[in-house]
């Protein structure tokens, strides 16, 4: 069992989990300050898992600084496969922002039971990072980000109020922790033993695809570039979103609505299951 003082979490059953057919999890990660029930409203990955048929876990923040507890995923994981029937070899999870960051951690430590990850508007490569295979990984993030910048660092409202001075437009000397964004792309398409040049599709007049081929294992770096993207999640409802945020219209940040990240990340993770 999780124990009680692990955190609380949502918890998606759907409909079709009663004929016993093993059936996809997805542990879905909100960023920091940020509630599951925001990150579930927002990211609507529970409607897709009961279209679809797959259990969706979103647990809350844990701890003063909103860090989801590595060790509490662990035991999630564990009594989830435990209660569930959980097919073990499509166990995939994603984050926004913060909850990207430890999505990419938990990544490098689980992959072994992650089948896949996604990544949106925050993402890591931490020097300790050693995966057990190459993990797919699919990337969506945004240049107009003023929490965590594109070509590194943290954005001033990730520490103030108010409208936000343009982001960087290059690489800098400091990066205050964040590296840019293609950097650690490379170093995940890099540890994956993709080529180290990707290939570019347009998508959209603001979205392009850069996917990184070659890769080992039958393993994929997928990553969205969205030209005019801010920091949230690609595709959420804008009602919903400035209801959570009624602060962000008047920043300036509302979600892309020329690719939707939660219909694109499925389609991804479903090409890329564990090897039996």
């Amino acid at each position: 069992m999780v124990g009680a003082d692990a955190g609380p979490y949502r918890q998606m059953v759907p409909s079709g989990a009663a004929e016993q057919k093993p059936l996809p999890l997805i542990i879905d990660l909100h960023g920091l300050g940020g509630t599951a029930v925001e990150q579930a409203l927002v990211t609507e990955f529970e409607t897709l898992g009961e279209q679809q048929g797959a259990f969706v876990l979103t647990p809350d923040g844990l701890g003063p600084d909103g860090k989801i507890d590595l060790d509490f995923l662990t035991r999630l994981l564990d009594a989830s496969e435990q209660r569930l029937c959980v097919d073990t070899a499509r166990v995939f999870m994603d984050g926004m922002s913060l909850g990207g960051i430890t999505t990419s951690t938990v990544g490098c430590q689980l992959a072994d039971r992650i089948a896949a990850i996604g990544l949106v508007s925050g993402l890591a490569f931490p020097d300790e990072c050693a995966p057990s295979r190459p993990l797919p990984v699919m990337v969506f993030f945004g240049k107009l980000d003023t929490v965590l910048q594109y070509y590194g660092g943290t954005g001033y409202n990730l520490t103030h109020e108010g409208p936000a001075p343009p982001p960087p437009t290059a690489p800098s000397a400091e990066t205050q922790g964040f590296p840019p964004v293609e950097t650690v792309v490379a170093q995940w398409a890099a540890a994956n033993g993709c080529l180290t040049e990707p290939e570019t599709t347009p998508v959209s007049p603001h979205v392009e695809l850069r996917t990184f081929g070659g890769c080992a294992g039958g393993s994929a770096v997928e990553f969205y570039v969205i030209s005019d993207g801010q920091h949230s999640w690609p595709g959420a409802d804008p009602e919903t979103f400035n209801r959570l945020c009624p602060d962000c219209l008047d920043l300036g940040i509302q979600p892309t609505q020329e690719i939707k990240a939660t219909p694109v990340l499925w389609d991804f993770w479903m090409q890329h299951p564990l090897a039996n």
